[in-house]
């Protein structure tokens, strides 16, 4: 395990996100109103051109946005729609950097804009929908 900062923690590391490796959030109120994550990459999650795979950077920044639903609205997400833009790549090696908050909310639906960085470089970027799920809430 890499090394992270004492106030993130994983992610859920289930299911599918178990294969993507871990991505870690920074631990914060419900409520924040930016959320935070970090995610190593390893050399399996390159392409064959040697960077960061594009279904890789979308289902981490799918990943954060969702755990953002749930960090400041309180209640988990489901994603309706996702858009991605790839600026640039990222090498083995990279800590990644996510950085989301939601931009709008209504009763049932979330708007979720994110950044991934590297090293202060911008190298994709995320606007998203989410079905929210106060009935999910654990008590």
């Amino acid at each position: 395990m890499t090394d992270f900062p004492a106030d993130y923690a994983p992610v859920a590391d289930e299911g599918y996100n178990a294969y993507l490796g871990s991505i870690f959030m920074k631990q914060a109120p419900i409520g924040t109103e930016r959320a935070h994550f970090l995610f190593d990459l390893k050399p399996h999650h390159l392409n064959a051109g040697g960077t960061a795979h594009g279904g890789l950077v979308m289902s981490i920044l799918d990943t954060s946005c969702g755990a953002t639903v749930a960090q400041m609205v309180g209640a988990p997400g489901s994603t309706i729609s996702l858009n991605c833009d790839f600026l640039a790549g990222a090498r083995a090696g990279d800590r990644l950097e996510i950085s989301a908050h939601v931009t709008q909310k209504t009763k049932t639906v979330a708007f979720v804009e994110g950044q991934l960085t590297a090293q202060g470089k911008l190298l994709a970027t995320a606007r998203g929908i989410w079905r929210i799920f106060p009935e999910k809430v654990p008590e």
